[in-house]
């Protein structure tokens, strides 16, 4: 049975545990319901008559017309992520004649109770997914992944093994739908990766010192904010982000030992890099020409094109935190 109170700075707030069964969750679906009907007839105008705590989950659509479409999003939290709309919650919910001012905190708290289901769901079905011959089960992995990475939310290592072996045959038949959960399987596994360097300073691009480096975005995306170590190296060893068959930094003999990318997005084709490490960013890659050594990509993104050179990059993503590869 799960316990009353877990959190003692929100006593009311529903919680699940990692062993919940199939009856824990229907009761906290009840009992987010609940919370719901409370959150109606606490800021609304009457719209119909009161609903009891003991009224069964399925009549509330038929007292509370105004929750309707809130109640069939929850409901579908037992059968996979693709109906699950958070923000359709507050869409369901403020309607005509209710206060949303005095219910924002019942809105947040059944946000909070609908995250926590969502995240249950999120790892059984990377865990245990349907099998990944059906395109819908590729898709609820994809937005699984997707969830799981926006939450950071632990999971055991094996699935970033298991599922990407799972999704290739479909990503060499060029399934889109497979492709796409392998990239953020991939954006998913990078949240583990850990910046080798978070304990040496840094000093801002542009700084005395700095060598420079060239992190082109994609076209209307944002550049990334890079900075740089504060110890140089021997150049042949250093820091390198640029054009493939360029030198940027013809005269200097030194280099940072390494750079960091935080944010924005870059477009890795025609680049080569070492010791780089990217931190949110948004990569992107069409399958051009490549040269990467040491790379690390922290909580990273990927929009990359499924062609034989894309495949490797996230192949060695799957099993290298520093990441290095070729690609002509």
């Amino acid at each position: 049975m799960l316990p009353s109170c877990v959190n003692s700075d929100e006593p009311t707030d529903v919680v699940y545990l990692p062993d919940m069964t199939d009856a824990d969750l229907k009761k906290i679906l009840h009992e987010i319901g609940h919370k719901i009907v409370a959150t109606i007839q606490e800021s609304s105008k009457p719209t119909a008559q009161p609903v009891t705590p003991s009224d069964p989950w399925g009549t509330w659509q038929k007292k509370l017309a105004v929750i309707g479409g809130v109640i069939a999003i929850i409901a579908a939290v037992g059968t996979g992520l693709n109906f699950i709309v958070k923000s359709a919650i507050t869409t369901a919910l403020v309607q005509p004649g209710i206060d949303s001012a005095k219910q924002q905190t019942q809105l947040d708290g059944i946000r909070k109770d609908v995250d926590r289901l969502l995240d249950k769901v999120a790892k059984n079905t990377l865990l245990s997914p349907e099998s990944l011959a059906s395109k819908d089960a590729r898709a609820e992995v994809q937005k699984a992944a997707e969830w799981a990475k926006d939450r950071k939310l632990s999971i055991d290592p094996k699935i970033f093994t298991m599922l990407p072996m799972e999704l290739a045959p479909f990503v060499a038949q060029n399934d889109q739908q497979a492709w796409e959960a392998t990239l953020a399987l991939a954006a998913y596994h990078s949240v583990f990766n850990e910046n080798p360097y978070e304990r040496q300073s840094v000093v801002p691009l542009g700084s005395s010192g700095v060598s420079i480096y060239s992190a082109p975005p994609p076209p209307h995306e944002n550049k990334t904010v890079m900075s740089a170590s504060r110890v140089s190296v021997d150049k042949s060893i250093g820091a390198l982000l640029e054009p493939i068959d360029t030198d940027l930094n013809p005269t200097n003999k030194e280099a940072n030992a390494f750079i960091i990318l935080s944010g924005g997005a870059i477009l890795l084709d025609g680049l080569r890099g070492r010791n780089v490490v990217f931190t949110g960013v948004h990569v992107v890659y069409d399958g051009g020409p490549l040269v990467l050594k040491d790379v690390v990509f922290v909580n990273c993104t990927f929009t990359i094109y499924n062609s034989l050179s894309g495949q490797k990059l996230i192949a060695e993503s799957f099993t290298s935190t520093k990441l290095s590869l070729t690609a002509s």
